[in-house]
């Protein structure tokens, strides 16, 4: 009787351009890329259950479809050195059921499932910045939660780093003061490391700090001179006020005073600028409408000021514009 094949034999009959893999050659593993684009299969990451999709307030979304919420007392603060990030996002939900917070289920799932996605690119190489300001700019921020999750989800980066937060938007919700004091109950170390800026994203607000409302944060900014790493995020900035975000940062790290500056950004845009704004050839818009053709054009915008750029998800049962975009540049 013939022996089969020892499994490892590699058979002579492969057809030709037939992927194959290998245990010995790094070169034919899988993509380990921490954010592979594959918005077909994207799964839900954060503690939030996956059902919580509705535009009700999150502790009627608790209270009436999912009794999973633990009932722990409120106010309950964290210890920032022994807390994972799942028991931060946690805690977070439950704070936010106890107090009623104004917030929709569905907007807190998504600020969860765009923070997970994009923080290990955003944040990558950020131990050898322990001297230096970690600024944290999130435009067109309403409520301003998915800002403030990089604050909340990074209790010793914040304390080593001067991680800063500038949120930043023509008005601030009713509902904003009611987060940021649930958040803070649940991570304290957040406290004098935010503000939230009125403002229009072309004003010259950066350097003069002229209408801040949190005197702790800008007796703890020193003063803006060395922003030198900066993170830029635009969650759902509609039309063209995604473009103005992607021109305001590429304008100011381009011009910052640190030879040193790193500028990372992260943008899930909403709905397309006008088609007629678009400088892509007028093939691509025909072949591929005009929201892949504007987030095409813009991947090539920010590879001409010399950003690696790639693409992410969250899933697309949250929206459908679940695109993100992430640039970097060190």
């Amino acid at each position: 009787m013939t022996s089969p094949p020892h499994p490892s034999t590699t058979s002579t009959t492969t057809p030709p351009h037939t992927s194959t893999t290998s245990t010995t050659n790094p070169h034919l593993q899988p993509n380990p890329h921490p954010s592979s684009f594959n918005p077909s299969t994207t799964t839900f990451l954060s503690p939030l259950s996956s059902k919580a999709l509705s535009r009700n307030r999150l502790h009627r979304y608790y209270d009436s479809e999912d009794k999973s919420i633990p009932r722990l007392p409120p106010s309950y603060a964290l210890n920032p050195n022994a807390s994972s990030t799942n028991a931060i996002l946690q805690q977070i939900i439950v704070q936010f059921v106890w107090n009623k917070v104004p917030i929709d289920a569905k907007e807190v799932q998504e600020s969860f499932e765009f923070y997970l996605r994009t923080r290990k690119r955003l944040l990558r190489k950020t131990n050898a910045t322990k001297d230096k300001t970690i600024v944290v700019k999130d435009y067109c921020a309403g409520h301003g939660l998915t800002g403030l999750l990089f604050l909340c989800c990074n209790p010793k980066l914040a304390s080593t780093s001067s991680m800063r937060l500038q949120s930043i938007d023509i008005k601030v919700p009713p509902a904003h003061a009611e987060i940021v004091e649930s958040l803070e109950q649940v991570c304290p170390w957040i406290r004098g490391k935010h503000e939230f800026l009125i403002a229009d994203i072309n004003d010259d607000y950066v350097d003069n700090n002229n209408n801040n409302n949190n005197d702790d944060y800008v007796n703890n900014s020193n003063n803006n001179n060395d922003d030198s790493y900066t993170i830029t995020l635009a969650l759902h900035a509609c039309g063209s006020l995604t473009d103005a975000v992607i021109a305001k940062a590429t304008t100011s790290s381009a011009t910052s005073s640190s030879a040193s500056a790193t500028s990372r950004l992260a943008l899930m845009p909403c709905c397309p600028p006008p088609s007629n704004s678009l400088q892509i050839p007028l093939g691509i818009k025909r072949l591929y409408g005009n929201r892949e053709a504007s987030d095409i054009e813009r991947c090539y915008v920010l590879k001409a000021k010399g950003y690696h750029v790639d693409f992410t998800s969250i899933p697309k049962e949250i929206t459908v514009m679940n695109r993100i975009i992430i640039a970097e540049r060190d």
